[in-house]
């Protein structure tokens, strides 16, 4: 109850930062343009159409604003040789599949992620992750003030033309102009004042957490390094426990469900089954303050614990069924490992064994990531088990 009031708080309080922001920025544009040219471009002598068109326009602009900050983001963790896994802005979702490792476009219907959100992860754990993810962070805000006040500068040049009181589609455009400038240098302001938006740091807030030293700044090493590492192809099993046990005692929620979800990974690559389930457990009870896609992703892991460490068939087919879409609509190796587990609890051997034929044939080849090397030895158990007497 205590945490929902805190989320609650946290919305409230950002809704009046953003129309403080907002009604601050719209005032802004009211003086800097002569009233009575904004007057000729807001006029829609051209009846509901034009009217229609513009209101079109805008809203293409307010999501525009969010993509092209969330660009920013994404184009300089390539350029800085991290992975692409994830891009969301507003319903639009581009993400690498968990799985198939295949990029692929989704609708996002996650109200938490529709201010978008871009992700690229390291590869290698070097000693200078801290600082090459802060031009990450840094990126959105910059991107978002420079094409606010480039697009601004020629919305104020367009407006002063002659043209604007006979032109629908030059008024039109300066619509989508204004709208999209101020939503920019909203969103710049947005990401620089507040501390937070949601369950997320804002970007400066972010920033300075990566260049600090100290506490904080070894806690970012360490989500960083250990996220290079899932990506690297080594076992779980070798992840840093130190670095795991550091982010276990951290006091920001976020963290904890992310090293929860590790070290059920690591325990689980080592056949440490009892430490394992209590890590994805605790990994469930605290991520219902994280967003759907990311609950989604410990549920697939939950349903698969039940079932083969809780020989609990019942409460994985509960688990599994919150998952939407349901996995069974883009199988997966990690949707046949779980539906064998669950055969397996059931002691239907056959089905578990068919199963897990068709997990083993949608595992790549040959096998790079961590989560395929493990998904590859669980078949493989699972296998050996479904093949005893029952």
């Amino acid at each position: 109850m205590e945490k929902k009031k805190r989320a609650l708080i946290q919305i409230i309080l950002g809704s009046l930062v953003g129309g403080a922001v907002g009604f601050g920025i719209g005032k802004f544009a009211f003086q800097l343009f002569p009233k009575d040219l904004l007057k000729h471009v807001l006029q829609s002598s051209a009846g509901p159409a034009e009217t229609a068109a513009k209101i079109l326009l805008s809203l293409v602009a307010l999501w525009a604003a969010l993509a092209i900050h969330e660009l920013g983001h994404l184009l300089t963790g390539v350029v800085q040789g991290f992975r692409f896994h994830l891009y969301v802005a507003g319903f639009l979702g581009i993400r690498r599949n968990p799985q198939s490792d295949r990029v692929e476009w989704y609708l996002n219907r996650d109200a938490q992620l529709f201010g978008g959100v871009a992700a690229t992860l390291p590869t290698q754990q070097t000693t200078d992750l801290r600082q090459r993810f802060a031009w990450v962070v840094l990126a959105g805000p910059l991107t978002s003030l420079l094409t606010g006040a480039l697009v601004l500068w020629l919305t104020y040049m367009g407006i002063g033309n002659p043209a604007v009181s006979t032109s629908v589609l030059l008024r039109c455009s300066l619509i989508f102009g204004l709208v999209f400038s101020m939503t920019s240098l909203a969103l710049f302001l947005a990401t620089t004042v507040p501390n937070r938006t949601g369950v997320f740091y804002t970007d400066r807030a972010r920033f300075f957490r990566l260049i600090r030293g100290g506490h904080t700044g070894q806690v970012e090493q360490a989500v960083l390094e250990t996220l290079a590492h899932s990506m690297s192809g080594r076992p779980y099993g070798e992840l840093d426990s130190e670095q795991l046990d550091l982010l276990l005692t951290e006091k920001e929620t976020f963290f904890q469900t992310y090293a929860h979800t590790l070290a059920y990974y690591r325990h689980l690559d080592r056949n440490e089954l009892a430490e394992a389930y209590r890590h994805i457990c605790t990994a469930d009870e605290l991520a219902h303050e994280q967003p759907r896609l990311f609950r989604q992703e410990i549920w697939k892991e939950l349903a698969f614990a039940h079932a083969y460490i809780g020989h609990d068939a019942v409460q994985a087919r509960q688990v599994w069924q919150q998952i939407k879409p349901d996995p069974e609509t883009k199988p997966s190796a990690q949707t046949y490992l779980t539906k064998a587990a669950i055969a397996v609890a059931e002691l239907t051997s056959a089905t578990a064994l068919q199963d897990i034929q068709q997990g083993i044939s949608l595992l790549p080849t040959p096998i790079y990531k961590a989560e395929d090397r493990l998904y590859a030895q669980l078949l493989n158990q699972l296998a050996q088990t479904a093949k005893q007497p029952i």
